[in-house]
């Protein structure tokens, strides 16, 4: 039980993470388009 819960929050942060880091790249990718 715990053990499956935990690897279900990693997977979590993994994907949170993920979507951090695309969303951070498409920002910088707009603003190096229009500067």
């Amino acid at each position: 039980m715990q053990n499956g819960t935990s690897n279900t929050l990693k997977k979590l942060l993994l994907v949170c993470l993920l979507c951090v880091g695309i969303i951070t790249g498409l920002v910088y990718l707009v603003q190096w388009i229009t500067s």
